[in-house]
């Protein structure tokens, strides 16, 4: 909101308020739309070839070699976290 006026005297101006209902529609048209997230697992076009390569035995994967670390648990993010913090010290 704005204002403005001459001798003091104050009028307030909405865009938004004296907008016609096709002025909204147009302005919400050309507003970018954000793209639908889609999950991995509803993707499966995109990781078959991964998966023939692991049954064939074809995969190659570069890593480092950050050490080794007894876990108490063998999945979630906390486990991977705490091994981290150990493997620093």
């Amino acid at each position: 909101m704005s204002y403005c006026g001459e001798m003091g005297d104050a009028i307030e101006l909405s865009t938004r308020e004296h907008e016609t209902p096709e002025m909204n529609k147009l302005r919400q048209s050309l507003r970018r739309k954000k793209p639908t997230y889609v999950p991995e697992a509803s993707r499966p076009h995109q990781w078959q070839a991964d998966e023939e390569a692991v049954r064939k035995g074809k995969c190659n994967f570069p890593v480092r070699y950050l050490g080794l670390v007894e876990v108490e648990e063998s999945r979630g993010m906390h486990v991977c976290e705490e091994a981290v913090k150990k493997q620093k010290v």
